[in-house]
């Protein structure tokens, strides 16, 4: 198995595959600096798709920073990369200072698809799509960090368990911002509709 294998779905170095971003105690040897058995496979499925879901963050709000044009959600964005890289750095410095592994770059397919649709979109259709899949993948984030907060390293879980109130909170605020968003538009809550529909209509 090779370690942070990409996906053939995508270009190869922009995929963090972390369904193989696993080893066996032989492999955490002949591959890695670290105490041996240091981490489970869990533990390393999570440090990779923090880590994934940490990139994906920043590159979407850095995407609203430019492109938006509504000073709240610029804002929001901001605030959304600052704390991110906090977060990001924490989980580096645990992995590579302490666990001496190394997370795979790239980010998950589905937010690379998610980041090539953002790229198409503009104004009001830009600031819904940011912002709905801010909530979706803080929501999925959210599950991810609370499992994350029982794991048996305490480094791990401490770290999701003390991140968990800020993503809670961005979640929250993206919400906040799109329910605003489409009393504006006139548009219908993607929640409610589903985000795809929702845009189909408003171009007919």
């Amino acid at each position: 198995m090779v370690l942070g294998a990409a996906s053939c779905a995508h270009d190869t170095s922009e995929v963090a595959d972390c369904a193989n971003f696993v080893m066996s105690p032989s492999q955490y040897v002949g591959q890695i600096r670290g105490r041996l058995g240091a981490m489970e496979n869990e533990e390393l499925a999570f440090v990779c798709r923090a880590a994934a879901y940490g990139r994906a963050q920043i590159i979407f709000a850095r995407m609203a920073e430019q492109r938006s044009a509504n000073p709240t959600l610029k804002r929001f964005a901001g605030k959304t990369v600052d704390s991110q890289r906090k977060l990001s750095r924490r989980l580096n410095q645990i992995a590579i200072q302490h666990e001496g592994i190394t997370p795979p770059p790239g980010l998950v397919p589905r937010d690379i698809e998610a980041r090539d649709r953002l790229a198409q979109l503009s104004g009001d259709d830009f600031d819904r799509g940011y912002l709905h899949d801010t909530v979706r993948e803080g929501r999925a984030a959210i599950a991810l960090f609370r499992a994350g907060g029982t794991l048996p390293e305490p480094l791990i879980s401490q770290f999701a368990s003390r991140a968990l109130p800020v993503l809670e909170r961005r979640v929250s605020e993206a919400q906040s911002l799109l329910q605003e968003t489409d009393r504006s538009s006139g548009l219908p809550a993607p929640a409610a509709i589903g985000w795809a529909t929702a845009m189909a209509g408003r171009r007919q």
